[in-house]
């Protein structure tokens, strides 16, 4: 009996079916995963891309360049970072010094008699359910960006770690028959991560053509921002 279910489960087209659901399962369990494998899949192509094309065409290897390009990264990253909270600071700091001014502005002007005309509530307590609502709505988008930005820490730590280790990690999905289970489960996976870059350079593209074909024309118009 044991023999007959080894010979059943080793069939190809049997080990093929398994990998497929054990696939599947991975995707539906770890859903909630994707966006660090999109960010994965970014850093691990993009740096190591310019890390073998520079390393290349001069004498510094590609684990130098790696690190180069690492560090240029987060220099960039962590400069916006600073300059967006930094500015946000401020804004927010200015709106608190005007905010009773402005109210008082809102009060006396001619809309605001219109609304009371017409028996609007503009009571203290509808301001403060919207404030709460307000609130609510900014916590769930800090936590939204938080999720995002971990995901993005994340998937560089892992493409990084990936490109230090690449040479050994593809001698090993190498050694993989690929008429085995393993093989099978890591063809999936490089189906999914060719489809989802496949599915980003069509993003770039779209992007990039809207980009010159919008840009004159408001140019001409001379739109501001």
């Amino acid at each position: 009996m044991v023999d007959r279910l080894t010979a059943f489960f080793m069939h190809r087209t049997i080990k093929r079916l398994v990998a497929l659901l054990v696939f599947l399962a991975a995707l539906v369990a770890l859903r909630h995963l994707a966006t660090l494998l999109v960010f994965y899949l970014i850093f691990s192509r993009g740096f190591g891309f310019l890390a073998g094309w520079l390393a290349r065409r001069t004498a510094l290897g590609e684990r130098g360049w790696l690190l180069i390009l690492l560090l240029v990264f987060l220099g960039a990253a962590g400069g916006s970072l600073y300059a967006g909270v930094h500015r946000s600071v401020a804004s927010l700091l200015q709106l608190k010094e005007t905010a009773q001014d402005q109210v008082e502005a809102i009060k006396d002007s001619d809309l605001y008699r219109f609304f009371e005309a017409q028996n609007v509530d503009l009571t203290a307590e509808k301001y403060g359910e919207q404030v709460r609502q307000l609130s609510h709505r900014l916590l769930e988008s800090a936590r939204s960006t938080g999720k995002v930005l971990l995901h993005l820490v994340l998937g560089l730590i892992l493409a990084v770690l990936f490109l230090l280790e690449r040479k050994e990690v593809d001698e090993t999905l190498a050694g993989l028959p690929r008429e085995s289970f393993l093989g099978y489960l890591n063809a999936f996976f490089g189906y999914l991560s060719e489809a989802v870059l496949l599915t980003i350079r069509v993003q770039v593209i779209v992007a990039a053509v809207n980009a010159v074909v919008t840009l004159p024309i408001l140019a001409l118009l001379r739109l501001s921002h």
